[in-house]
């Protein structure tokens, strides 16, 4: 008993007899005995307690229904017991536990699927947003290129840049001649007219 020998058990006797004497010895047992029962009464209290308390989150079984089907015995007071039920019944009451808990898995691993899926058709969108705005950038490129794509290179190595002020000033004064020419063919049309004019008077 916790690992004492009968010689060490002979001394702690002989010991407790000279410290509390022969006369106290016997109510010290007495109480002792007493103090050990109650532990017991306490530990079967904690045990059946926590037996009853104590819930498997997946099967929704305590843990002395767990308990009963594992030694056969029913340590709970649960109507239910392994005697009642055959082997046939509970191995199919497992497998169908093991089918709940495989479809429970399977519905978080569509969820988790489902996400990202939604996550990658959502970097697709962004991804083709990228593609379109990157094949607006290169058409307004071409255009730009197309404006000077019947040059040859050797004329563009010949050519020399063109000065934003005198291109400027070279289209206002194209402007001003083509007007001058509109104003200058409407005062010879009047003058056509009114000579015409004279002439038939005349």
């Amino acid at each position: 008993m916790f690992g004492i020998g009968g010689f060490e058990l002979f001394l702690i006797v002989l010991f407790a007899f000279m410290l509390f004497g022969p006369e106290k010895i016997p109510a010290f047992l007495k109480t002792l005995r007493k103090a050990l029962v109650k532990f017991r009464e306490a530990e079967q209290e904690v045990s059946s307690a926590l037996k009853q308390e104590v819930i498997d989150p997946e099967t929704g079984e305590t843990a002395a229904d767990v308990l009963d089907s594992l030694t056969g015995k029913s340590t709970s007071g649960s109507k239910k017991t392994v005697a009642d039920e055959s082997f046939a019944a509970r191995k199919a009451r497992y497998e169908q536990e093991k089918a709940e808990r495989e479809k429970r898995e399977r519905e978080k691993a569509e969820q988790k699927k489902a996400a990202s899926e939604a996550a990658d058709a959502s970097e697709k969108e962004a991804s083709a947003d990228a593609v379109t705005d990157e094949a607006e950038g290169n058409a307004s490129k071409k255009a730009a290129e197309s404006s000077i794509a019947g040059v040859s290179i050797e004329e563009l190595y010949t050519m020399k840049p063109v000065d934003q002020a005198s291109a400027i000033s070279d289209e206002i004064s194209a402007e001003t001649n083509e007007a001058e020419d509109e104003e200058a063919t409407i005062e010879a049309s009047s003058l056509v007219e009114v000579i015409a004019d004279a002439d038939e008077e005349a």
